[in-house]
Formats: structure tokens, C-alpha cells, sequence
């Protein structure tokens, strides 16, 4: 019998394996205060999620304006007044830092500052995505430390008359003669009264003019002045307190500090969960947790999700509903039928990640209930990571023998684009596992394998077509390829 050789081409596939977010991070350090004409340094702290796939870095930071910078570590360039910039690209000959790594950059403070200045920044990584802001501390106070510290209670209730309080911590108390404080409460509630002279200069705020020269008082350090607020019978859901405040020796309109918002009603939340990484043409689970205050009061809840623009909304969870395209709301009201879900459910949505889809997008959301109110934000995770990395590949493979008679054998010989966990099989031709006949957790050009036509107990398969499954996934980006496209043909009794 002559046998026929039959090579069997199927598709060759590369497909995307879950894996962790790259979360690369810049975190800028400033002095605790400073005073002018000091120069002040600034640190910047790299942290990598796997340096080793890093291959791009770019940060920029920006000063207050009228600020000088004067000088930076790394080889940071001044791109133009007032920013400070690092371009670190390997394939062009930098160096990317280590894990940890710390950049620094000296900046003058001008002679006349006096207050609380911002600094801000960007950076970018290829694993991370682009346009990320540097995180960490973003204020610089110039001048003696004065600070007035608000505190609001936990959560209150309609018609509750409540208790702000200000806590007030001065640099050195004994060069201060000038204290301004002015609170601004929530509109439509009415401040009752106050401590310590505080007056109501107009509807819904309150302030504190004590000078010294006018023979006024300066508090002690350490001294916490009061006042009543009333909330509205009809309130419900997170409202803001703002304040600013002034003294001689720290300077004028700077921000209260503490607590900016109080909750009146019944504490319930949304809370989304994102993947930590997804990549173009993925479909995602965002999941929505549903915490209640007590849930036998609620009988309304509405939720409405926005994903990025040109996402695709797939299917919800729930009976969600898509309201407008790139919109998916819940909208369950007892009266109407509805049945509130158990405190602690989970809501879920998919969505299609674009093709051409690279860096990171946001995720927003509202909802209210009966109990806590309405357009209250959903809290927890708002922005997803798109990994753009490329699959590896097959750099080359061959096959010497494409028909085989045992105990005749063949070689497999694989080399791949990068370092992956490798696994070469022999299987049938629905997919079932005839013999495994190599697998690393790491490599890039295995030595060539063989195969004799048997199984892994040693035994001679039955005449047929045997397919060569090699699959290889990244051990940087976990990224996969699979290559079923190759056959063998076993024949056991050639004549």
C-alpha cells in the first residue's frame, strides 16, 4: 500500500491571555513647607509593575508660575519655562531607570511668595498608557504653616441641627496678629449660631475677623472654633462645605482643610470593579457592588454607566437597560413592580473594547435611592488600562518529516519572537492529547523535539493525521500564540 502524503493546514491563531495591569507609577514628594528665595528640591518616585517590559518613559512636570527651575537629575531638559521633562526610549539608546528609581529637580522660590502653590505633572509609560498624572503630594505651602482643619460629622439626617467644627494650628502662634477665617455652608441651610464672635456676613456663611492691632484676640494653638448648622427637612444625598482662610504670616485665601462633604440620609453605595488590564477587540465584565444602609428602606434605585466614547455595550445583568449608546441603566421601583436586589449584589455589564483602542479610558456613573439620595457618584475603580503589546510569534518552524512509519521519527524545531512558556503536543485531529512532548516555563529556541508516532505510554497510534500543537505564551506581557497549522501523517504498514 503506498501511502499518500496529506499535510493539513488549519489556522493558526493568536489569541490574549488574562494577565495583570502594567500599573507604572510617578509619585512626586515636595518639602513640607518652604520659605522664599529657598530653592526646594522635588523628588519623583518611579515604580515599574515589570520594568523589564518597559521600553518607554516620559514625564513632565510643571511649577508654579514665576517659579525658576534650576537644575535636574537623569538628564531632565527644561522644555520651556516652568517645565521640566524626561524622554527615556530604549530603542533609541536610553536607559530605562530601575524599579524604585528616584528623579529630582531643584526649583527657586520666588522672594515674594507667600501661600500654597500647586505643582502638577504627567508621564507615560508603553505598558501603562499615556497622559497619567504624577501622584503624590501636589501643594507647597511657602511661609510659616498655618492651618485651620474643618470636621463634619459622619452623617446626618433632615431637620438635624449639626456641629462644624474648626480645628486652628499656627506655625508660631506668638507672630501672628492677623486671623481670617470665612466658611461657606451648603445652600439652603441655615447656620444657627457660632463660637468665639464668628459672624454671619450673608446668607449661608460665616467668618472670623480677629486683628490684633484692632485689638482683637488671637487664638490659642490648638483652638477649635464651632458653629450650628440646620439641615433642610427636605435633604438627601452628599453635600459640600468650603472655607478659606488667612493669617499675617501664612498668607490669604488659602483652602480649609479636612472634611469637605456631609451625607444626610441613609449610607448606600455603588462601587465599580474594572479589569486590570484589557486589550483592543476584548470584551470586559465591569461589575457594580451594591452596598445598603439598610435595605428594607430603600424601595427606588437608578443607576446610569458611561463608558468611553465608542465603546460597545454587549449585554447587562439584571435587566439593564442601554438608554443612549455608550449608556446602561437600572431602574427598579417597588411601586411600579420592581424587586431591590439583596444588600451585597452584584450588577454586571460587558463592553467591547475598540480595535484601534491604546492608553487609558474613563468610566463614570451615577445612581441614587430613595434613602440616600440622587446623582451620587459610583465610587471605586474609573479608569481601564489598554495593553497594546504584540502577541509573540513563531520566528521559525520546521517539520523534517511530515509522513512518518514507526519506529521511523520525525523533528520539531520551534523558535520564537520572545521569551514564553512553551509547550509542543501532539494531538488528534478534534483536539484530544496524543503526547506531550515539551514544555518550558521559560525559552526562546528550544532544542529540537521528537516524536516517534507513539503515545506517552509508549504504544503505536493507528494509521491517521496527527496535529502539532505549539503554543508559547509571553512571560512579559502573557500575551499567546498558538500555531495548530502543521500535520503529521502516521502510516504503519507502508508497502
Amino acid at each position: 500500500m503506498v501511502g499518500m502524503v496529506l499535510v493539513v493546514l488549519l489556522l493558526g491563531v493568536s489569541t490574549a491571555v488574562a494577565t495583570v495591569a502594567a500599573t507604572d507609577t510617578v509619585t512626586r514628594t515636595l518639602p513640607e513647607t518652604v520659605s522664599p528665595g529657598d530653592t526646594a528640591t522635588v523628588s519623583l518616585t518611579i515604580n515599574f509593575d515589570d520594568q523589564t517590559a518597559v521600553d518607554r518613559l516620559v514625564i513632565t512636570e510643571t511649577v508654579p508660575a514665576g517659579w525658576e527651575i534650576v537644575d535636574a537629575s537623569n538628564n531632565g531638559i527644561l522644555t520651556r519655562s516652568g517645565k521640566i521633562s524626561w524622554i527615556i526610549i530604549g530603542m533609541l539608546g536610553g536607559t530605562i531607570p530601575a524599579d524604585g528609581a528616584v528623579f529630582t529637580y531643584n526649583v527657586t522660590v520666588p522672594p515674594d511668595a507667600s501661600g500654597t502653590y500647586p505643582f502638577s505633572g504627567i508621564y507615560g509609560t508603553n505598558t501603562a498608557g499615556t497622559n497619567l498624572n504624577v501622584l503624590g503630594d501636589a501643594n507647597l505651602t511657602v511661609g510659616p504653616v498655618d492651618t485651620i482643619t474643618r470636621t463634619l460629622p459622619e452623617t446626618a439626617f433632615p431637620g438635624d441641627t449639626v456641629t462644624v467644627s474648626l480645628a486652628i494650628d499656627f506655625d508660631d502662634q506668638t507672630a501672628v496678629d492677623r486671623l481670617v477665617i470665612t466658611e461657606t455652608v451648603p445652600a439652603g441651610w441655615e447656620i444657627v449660631d457660632a463660637s468665639n464672635n464668628g459672624i454671619l456676613t450673608r446668607s449661608g456663611k460665616i467668618s472670623w475677623i480677629i486683628i490684633g492691632m484692632l485689638g482683637g484676640t488671637i487664638p490659642s494653638d490648638g483652638a477649635v472654633f464651632t458653629y450650628n448648622v440646620t439641615v433642610p427637612p427636605d435633604a438627601s444625598g452628599t453635600y459640600p462645605f468650603s472655607g478659606i482662610y488667612g493669617t499675617n504670616t501664612a498668607g490669604t485665601n488659602l483652602n480649609v482643610l479636612g472634611d469637605a462633604n456631609l451625607t444626610v440620609g441613609h449610607v448606600d453605595t455603588i462601587t465599580r470593579t474594572l479589569p486590570e488590564t484589557a486589550f483592543p477587540g476584548d470584551t470586559v465584565t465591569v461589575s457594580l457592588a451594591i452596598d445598603f444602609d439598610d435595605q428594607t428602606a430603600v424601595d427606588r434605585l437608578v443607576i446610569t454607566e458611561t463608558v468611553p466614547a465608542g465603546w460597545e455595550i454587549v449585554d447587562a445583568s439584571d435587566s439593564g437597560i442601554l438608554t443612549t449608546p455608550g449608556k446602561i441603566s437600572w431602574v427598579i421601583i417597588e411601586m411600579l413592580g420592581g424587586t431591590i436586589p439583596p444588600d451585597g449584589a452584584v450588577f454586571t455589564y460587558n463592553v467591547t473594547v475598540p480595535p484601534d483602542a491604546s492608553g487609558t479610558y474613563p468610566f463614570s456613573g451615577i445612581y441614587g435611592t430613595n434613602t440616600a439620595g440622587t446623582n451620587l457618584n459610583v465610587l471605586g475603580d474609573a479608569n481601564l488600562n489598554i495593553d497594546t503589546c504584540d502577541p509573540p510569534t513563531l520566528k521559525t518552524y520546521t517539520i523534517t518529516n511530515t509522513t512518518i512509519t514507526p519506529p521511523q521519527t520525525t523533528s520539531i524545531d520551534v523558535k520564537f519572537s520572545e521569551r514564553v512558556s512553551a509547550t509542543i503536543k501532539i494531538e488528534d485531529t478534534v483536539g484530544n492529547l496524543i503526547k506531550q512532548l515539551y514544555h518550558s516555563s521559560g525559552v526562546t529556541n528550544p532544542s529540537p523535539k521528537h516524536w516517534d508516532g507513539t503515545y506517552t505510554n509508549g504504544a503505536t497510534v493507528p494509521d491517521g493525521i496527527y496535529i502539532v500543537n505549539v503554543t508559547g505564551v509571553s512571560t512579559t506581557t502573557g500575551l499567546s500564540v498558538i500555531n495548530t497549522s502543521e500535520a503529521i501523517t502516521v502510516i504503519t504498514n507502508a508497502e
